[in-house]
């Protein structure tokens, strides 16, 4: 019996503790072309046929965070992960994440994580950025461009889109 209280204080004398030590999860920020402007990340996609390619350009840095991976999701049209791709770009030289997939069948789920010098995360920049639909990022993109020419000169009706730094 008095084992048992021991192990039963030793669990929630010492967990406490443990748990402070592993740092808070990221905050997740879903990316607009409003918040891609604002943290001066570009990006630019293009079809053909049934395939879509994406090009995302993003800062070394945002505040006192620095990048540290990039992750690429293929999903189904339903939302289901088909498959996962984990990049670890801290101290790369080039900070551009790039993928394609089957728009007619599937879809995909790409992010940007920053993380602070200190390991705890509490800098207040550390955060993940993502498109959790890139087909749906890319046809509210479409609509934001054709709103935002009304009543001007036709937009662009190329496939290929690029947007300013």
């Amino acid at each position: 019996m008095r084992r048992r209280l021991f192990a039963v204080l030793i669990c929630a004398l010492g967990f406490p503790q443990m748990a402070a030590a592993i740092p808070p999860p990221l905050e997740v920020t879903e990316l607009t072309t409003q918040i891609l402007k604002k943290q001066r990340f570009t990006y630019r996609f293009w079809q053909r046929g049934d395939t879509t390619f994406l090009e995302l350009e993003f800062p070394v840095r945002i505040g006192e965070a620095s990048v540290h991976s990039t992750d690429v999701k293929s999903k189904t049209k339903s939302g289901a992960v088909l498959a996962q791709f984990t990049n670890w770009v801290a101290g790369n030289k080039f900070h551009l994440l790039e993928t394609k997939f089957n728009h007619v069948g599937s879809d995909a789920e790409v992010s940007v994580s920053y993380v602070c010098a200190q390991s705890d995360n509490r800098c207040g920049d550390a955060m993940t950025f993502q498109i959790s639909s890139v087909s749906r990022f890319i046809a509210n993109s479409k609509n934001a461009e054709s709103s935002a020419t009304q009543g001007a000169s036709p937009p662009n009706t190329s496939l290929e889109r690029t947007r300013e730094r």
